[in-house]
């Protein structure tokens, strides 16, 4: 399907690229895009003062991320060393907010602890919000094309992802054939989960078919999203 899809660009060859793959296109690129985003990190700001500027604003990673970047300088480098300068100022951080919370008392203190536990301004997840918004953006406006439309209208693609792809298609004449065919996608889905509950019991299980039972998995990707390769 890839090598059928006319690319203008760099991030025409990229989506071409994932809508030859299983999954929803929008997850993987916006996966993709963390991943490369972190490798760049890793090989190139660990000792950057302005990205370490702002990795203290931010107050680190998300949980998810963390885990990512770990993983990432492991496959990457073959250690961890990266992840640990990275970790270490980002503990330091949090510690002193940690510190200066359970030295207060009564309202104050729990008012510090639960600022504490705010959420990270994560730069991977905003790494990945953008790129997101460039994958629905990009697919949107390819689907004036008849292959890209019949690729889209084929994949994969997650409820939230295509909640945001009809969101910024709503103005987009070609979008609608393709909207109808991801319907058509879930609905056909929808009654091969009811089929499979059908068919499950003791006396039925002889009707089950391959399709019937890989739908719990198909649900998990619709509902659930694409997870990141390993």
């Amino acid at each position: 399907m890839a090598a059928s899809l006319t690319a203008r660009d760099l991030l025409d060859s990229r989506l071409a690229e994932i809508l030859a793959e299983p999954g929803c296109p929008v997850c993987r690129y916006r996966n993709r895009s963390a991943r490369r985003f972190i490798a760049a990190i890793l090989a190139e700001s660990v000792n950057d003062r302005g990205f370490r500027r702002d990795l203290d604003r931010a107050r680190g990673f998300c949980p998810a991320h963390t885990h990512d970047v770990l993983a990432a300088d492991r496959r990457d480098s073959g250690g961890t060393v990266a992840a640990a300068i990275l970790f270490g100022a980002v503990t330091k951080d949090r510690d002193e907010e940690l510190v200066a919370a359970v030295a207060q008392r009564g309202r104050t203190r729990s008012n510090r602890l639960a600022a504490a536990r705010r959420p990270a301004e994560c730069p991977a997840c905003a790494e990945s919000a953008a790129a997101e918004g460039h994958a629905v953006a990009r697919l949107v406006d390819r689907t004036s094309d008849a292959g890209w439309s019949e690729a889209l209208g084929a994949a994969e693609v997650c409820f939230d992802h295509l909640l945001l792809l009809a969101m910024a298609g709503a103005a987009v004449a070609s979008w609608a054939p393709v909207e109808e065919r991801q319907r058509e996608r879930i609905a056909e889905l929808g009654e091969r989960l009811r089929l499979y509950a059908y068919h499950s019991s003791h006396d039925r299980r002889h009707l089950l078919t391959e399709e019937e039972r890989r739908s719990a998995d198909e649900a998990g990707r619709l509902l659930g999203g694409t997870p990141p390769e390993a």
